[in-house]
C-alpha cells in the first residue's frame, strides 16, 4: 500500500517506539512496502501494538500468505499485509503504457480442463511479447489485488469460479483499473477475466487468444 508518510518518517517512529523496536529482527522496504521481520513467537505481541499505537493504528489485515525461499535457511515464511487508514492512501493501478514493459500474471489451467492446450498456447505466446516474466501465484484474488495497487500491471485468466474474482474485480474497479470478464456458455459456474490498467487494457486483450477460448 502506498504510504503518506515517507519511510524514513515511519521508521524513526517504529525505532522510538522501544515494545516495538525490542520485537522486530529487521525493517527493510521492498516493492513500496514497509517490512518488518519479527520471530515468530513475538507476531501476536507486534500485531497487537500496531493496531494499538496511535502512531500506526494498523487495524486492519488485508491478506496473509505464505512464501517459500528454497535459498534460506529458514525456508518459509508468513506474510502478514497490514492496512493503517491514518498511514495509508487509496490504491491505484499502474501507469505503465507499454505492454512488452509491464509485470503481468495468470493462472494455470485445471488438471480437467479440456482447454489445457489452448490456454498454454496462449500462456506460451503472451510470453514472448514482454521483456519481464509472467507472474503465477497461484490465488486470482491476490494477483487482482496486486493489480488494484500497481504492483502487477495486469492480469488473465480463464475458467474461473465467481468467488475467485468478487473481490478482486470491486478492488480494481475502485482503484481506477479495467476489466472484461466473459461467461463461458459452457461451464456455467465459470468466467474468464482480463484486467489491468486503462494503458495497456486493450494491448492485453489483443496478446490474449480470446476467440479460441471463449
Amino acid at each position: 500500500m502506498y504510504k503518506q508518510k515517507n519511510y524514513s518518517q515511519l521508521l524513526s517512529e517504529i525505532e522510538s517506539n522501544s515494545k516495538i523496536k525490542s520485537l522486530i529482527i529487521k525493517t527493510e522496504v521492498s516493492a513500496n512496502d514497509l517490512c518488518l521481520y519479527v520471530d515468530n513467537q513475538n507476531i501476536y505481541d507486534l500485531l497487537k501494538l500496531l493496531r494499538d499505537s496511535e502512531d500506526f493504528l494498523f487495524s486492519q489485515l488485508t491478506d496473509l500468505c505464505g512464501v517459500d525461499w528454497p535459498e534460506n535457511e529458514i525456508r518459509f515464511q508468513v506474510v502478514y499485509n497490514l492496512l493503517s487508514m491514518s498511514n495509508n492512501s487509496r490504491i491505484r493501478v499502474s501507469k505503465k503504457k507499454k505492454i512488452n514493459d509491464s509485470i503481468l500474471a495468470t493462472g494455470g489451467p485445471s488438471f480437467e480442463s479440456k482447454k489445457k492446450d489452448k490456454i498454454l498456447k496462449e500462456f506460451n505466446q503472451v510470453s514472448a511479447e514482454l521483456k519481464i516474466p509472467v507472474r503465477k501465484f497461484g490465488s486470482a484474488a491476490l494477483d487482482l489485488a496486486n493489480v488494484a495497487c500497481g504492483r502487477f500491471d495486469g492480469f488473465w485468466q480463464w475458467e474461473l469460479n465467481y468467488w475467485d474474482i468478487a473481490a478482486g474485480v470491486l478492488l480494481i474497479k475502485e482503484s481506477g483499473g479495467f476489466i472484461d470478464i466473459n461467461y463461458d456458455k459452457n461451464l456455467s459456474n465459470k468466467c474468464n477475466i482480463i484486467a489491468s490498467n486503462s494503458h495497456i487494457h486493450q494491448d492485453l486483450s489483443n496478446l490474449v487468444l480470446k476467440k479460441n477460448i471463449e
